[in-house]
């Protein structure tokens, strides 16, 4: 997050969110937790990748709307 969390701060801001330090954190922690799940939890599963694609949907849908929009 040290390369990425100023430019995401950043993003946040120019998109208008109120906090925009804790949509980079949100954001930072739903692709920790993936990256967990993927990596601890289905080490041996392969996650269909119509899962993958809804999952890059959902993040894309909720980081890409102006707060207004939500």
């Amino acid at each position: 997050m040290d390369r990425f969390g100023p430019k995401l701060i950043d993003y946040f801001e120019m998109m208008g969110y109120e906090d925009p330090y804790l949509e980079m954190l949100t954001f930072g922690a739903l692709i920790e937790g993936y990256g967990i799940v993927l990596v601890y939890y289905l080490p041996q599963e392969e996650i269909p990748e119509r899962v993958i694609k809804k999952f890059e949907d959902r993040m894309v849908q909720m980081f890409t709307k102006k707060p207004n929009q939500q």
